[in-house]
């Protein structure tokens, strides 16, 4: 396709900028908690109300980008994530904050369902190198977050959200030049909305281990299959036993990217009390090895047609050394740069494997891809408050942990919380062992 480059750009800026807002904000809760008088409750409530709209988003997001088209769902993606970032560095109000940082997560929901079907569409071969180069933006913004969140906390927190603003500048005329416009003549699907909003009290009650919300989901999880069987708003071609065991793998594997990154964050400046720029030093050698090993993983991919091998090698070289960190709390820096290069080794195969399954529902099989990871991360993020008042005996709910210069020992926590992490990573082998079992008869 013509100009395909030109897309891998442009897809890149909105990579870069989803992956710098969503590791740059840990070092920085201290500081915004101090400001904006937020308690630990409303601090992580900011945290994951990005999570949460951007996965929420992903089911009608299908049909609304079907009806606009993929150019103009980029840019109206782009708009969003760019005006909200403004609202949260000018805002004084947590509430108001909590707020933006829902609608930043639908601008970022919005880009994630654009950006992978965008580039397949792109390229007719050589699509895993493709995502590997795309993803490379993914390790260079999760490289760069950690490093620009602790030098700007410790100027101005606000800065650490209007770096956002000028990526969406440059972002949204290339967009609208050179990322084809498609669109169908239905108008979006009410039902996947309707979805939307009872899959929510599900995710929240997950984000929070609310059992009552909970339970509450789990029981809309029967109306919202009746809705589906009538309306099918995800096509019916990717609910199969590979995508299944696929979706399975996918979720094992993200449980433990942002949760490693955030209590080691926590670790460093909270227990051992390190300043957020020399706790950034610490945290960047994850995304370095990314920055690495994403495009090789693709490549290999493309080179010997053997996705299934590569996942599972990547996810035992990402498994493997967050259970040593955990175990023995030492070698971080050498351990995370391994984890990182067997994650970045799993993510093109798995990605392209996902959302290339058919043709025709990229834009679905890029959603559903997406809902699976965004999930693993709000359970894996909600469970570090659990490990620390199990392990540590700090009663989390007074906010203790976002109190500067204050030391706190959660050393027993997160040591049991990276074992933990680390057994669930390793779980995702085991669909890939059954995948390609599959495969053989």
């Amino acid at each position: 396709m013509k100009n395909k480059y030109k897309i891998l750009f442009v897809t890149t800026l909105s990579t870069v900028m989803a992956a710098i807002d969503s590791t740059i904000i840990y070092l920085a809760l201290p500081f915004i908690g101090i400001d904006l008088h937020g308690s630990i409750s409303s601090l992580t409530l900011f945290l994951v109300a990005y999570i949460i709209s951007s996965t929420i988003i992903l089911i009608p997001g299908i049909k609304i980008t079907e009806r606009i088209g993929r150019r103009r769902s980029y840019i109206y993606g782009f708009i969003l994530f760019s005006i909200s970032s403004l609202g949260i560095a000018i805002s004084n109000s947590i509430v108001l904050s909590i707020f933006l940082r829902f609608i930043e997560g639908i601008g970022a929901g919005i880009l994630s369902i654009t950006d992978i079907p965008v580039i397949l569409d792109a390229f007719d071969d050589k699509k895993s190198t493709a995502i590997g180069i795309n993803s490379i933006s993914w390790a260079i913004g999760t490289m760069a977050g950690p490093l620009i969140g602790g030098y700007m906390a410790s100027i101005n927190w606000r800065l650490i959200f209007i770096i956002n603003v000028p990526i969406g500048i440059i972002a949204i005329p290339l967009a609208w030049k050179y990322i084809p416009s498609s669109s169908k003549s239905e108008k979006p699907d009410v039902y996947s909305i309707i979805v939307s909003a009872m899959i929510l009290p599900l995710i929240v009650g997950i984000t929070f281990i609310n059992p009552y919300l909970i339970i509450l989901g789990i029981i809309l999880i029967i109306p919202g299959s009746l809705i589906y069987k009538r309306y099918p708003f995800i096509s019916r071609k990717l609910l199969k036993l590979r995508t299944v065991l696929l979706g399975m793998s996918i979720f094992f594997e993200a449980f433990a990217f942002f949760a490693v990154i955030y209590i080691l964050s926590l670790y460093f400046e909270t227990d051992l009390g390190f300043s957020p720029v020399y706790a950034s030093f610490l945290i960047i050698w994850y995304p370095v090895s990314s920055l690495i090993f994403n495009p090789i993983g693709g490549y290999i991919t493309d080179y010997i047609k053997k996705p299934y091998l590569i996942m599972g090698i990547g996810a035992l070289a990402e498994s493997i050394p967050i259970i040593i960190m955990g175990k023995f709390m030492n070698y971080m820096p050498e351990m995370l740069f391994i984890s990182g290069a067997g994650g970045s080794i799993y993510w093109p195969p798995s990605t392209t494997v996902m959302a290339d399954s058919y043709d025709d529902t990229r834009t679905d099989a890029s959603s559903l891809l997406f809902i699976i990871r965004n999930t693993s991360l709000l359970l894996s993020i909600s469970l570090i408050p659990v490990f620390i008042f199990l392990y540590s005996g700090i009663n989390v709910s007074l906010g203790n942990l976002f109190i500067i210069n204050k030391h706190l020992n959660i050393f027993n926590s997160v040591s049991y919380f990276l074992i933990f992490i680390g057994i669930i990573n390793l779980l995702s082998i085991v669909p890939i062992i059954v995948l390609r079992l599959k495969q053989s008869f």
